[in-house]
């Protein structure tokens, strides 16, 4: 069973590799979005991503989960970490983890804007003394 589970993830990294060098037209290294795009219209290369569990409805989403270091390109390491990691179906525990991280960035978003207004609050005072304070008269020589 193990051996038979280390022979499908070699095929599957071997397809990947394949798939990679297929939609890379130019054989630069690197896949840009525009590559992307036009492989994905062939039949072939739409069925290579449906056979590997990976979901293309959201081609410009898929493009930035895959570009890990936002160069604007996928390199082939990129494309095969990127094709396993997003493999197949999302899973409860893996929605459930990303349900609680949304909870916590709005929280601390929340909190962000909440600290923000006090410190503008504190600002327009400091404002508003400093403008009172110009408007004091001043005594000059010439009321001495």
């Amino acid at each position: 069973i193990v051996q038979q589970e280390l022979n499908e993830k070699r095929d599957y990294l071997v397809t990947l590799r394949h798939m990679f060098q297929q939609i890379d037209h130019d054989h630069n290294g690197v896949v840009v979005f525009s590559e992307l795009i036009e492989h994905l219209k062939d039949p072939e290369i739409g069925a290579y991503f449906r056979r590997l569990g990976v979901d293309t409805d959201e081609v410009e989403k898929l493009f930035v989960l895959m570009d890990e270091d936002g160069s604007g390109s996928i390199s082939q390491q990129e494309f095969m970490v990127g094709c396993l990691r997003l493999k197949g179906e999302a899973k409860s525990v893996d929605l459930e983890i990303l349900h609680q991280d949304v909870i916590y960035v709005i929280s601390t978003l929340a909190r962000t804007g909440d600290r923000m207004q006090e410190l503008q609050k504190q600002l327009d005072r400091v404002e508003k003394q400093q403008v009172c304070a110009l408007r004091l008269p001043t005594m000059t020589h010439a009321h001495i």
